[in-house]
């Protein structure tokens, strides 16, 4: 019987094709959803933004949940957000954005303008940056995901200003874990309690699928 629900919420740019099958490997003992946030992926037509989206989502949820978010996907998970959602009881943090750099996402939008091709390859380089294989890994991303694939440019400019204002009224809920990769070139977490991926980069889903997997059924059976 599956007694624990898993909701999974990914970052910026990627969709929920990111996980790149771990949710299939939690499947097994676990109610797993993949949400695509407004604009992404199968809900690219939906204009909520995202706040009032992942509302909705937390107030249809059962008891016993775990959010697992990765990466800029953490500050929609604030214990503000959550304070009258009772039946999430754990998050699990995948390279979080504690630390956010204004200036160094507002040179993100101004390349996204004038070069968006080549700012959007930059970015995926710098997620597999640092794995032991980061060129087939790169290879495999742009293979999930397909240039013209990824949302228009007036939904990731209005993500990245989302997560300015949403990370500004951000606290972390109680029951957490962070899982930390060690060579990541994307959002570095020094000094943060949590488990290290080591050799990992910022997309640990290809070459650390197995660790992670072990990692969060750990923390969701204690």
């Amino acid at each position: 019987m599956k007694t624990c629900n898993i909701i999974f919420i990914h970052g910026w740019l990627f969709d929920s094709r990111i996980w790149f099958g771990i949710d299939d490997l939690l499947k097994q003992n676990y109610n797993v959803t993949k949400i695509d946030l407004p604009g992404y992926g199968k809900n690219i037509n939906n204009t909520q933004d995202f706040k009032t989206y992942c509302e909705g989502i937390f107030s249809k949820t059962n008891d016993n949940t775990c959010l697992i978010t990765f990466s800029f996907g953490n500050v929609l998970t604030s214990s503000p957000l959550l304070k009258n959602h009772k039946c999430i009881n754990k998050v699990i943090y995948i390279n979080p954005v504690y630390n956010l750099d204004i200036t160094a996402i507002e040179k993100l939008k101004k390349n996204l303008e004038s070069s968006r091709n080549q700012t959007i390859k930059k970015f995926i380089f710098e997620c597999i940056k640092g794995s032991f294989n980061s060129k087939q890994e790169y290879q495999s991303i742009i293979d999930n995901f397909s240039i013209n694939a990824f949302p228009e440019n007036k939904i990731l400019l209005n993500h990245l200003d989302s997560y300015i204002e949403l990370h500004k009224e951000y606290t972390k809920p109680k029951k957490e874990i962070n899982i930390i990769s060690q060579n990541d070139y994307i959002t570095p977490n020094k000094n943060i309690d949590g488990y290290l991926l080591k050799k990992a980069p910022h997309i640990p889903f290809i070459s650390h699928k197995k660790e992670l997997y072990t990692v969060i059924t750990n923390f969701l059976n204690m």
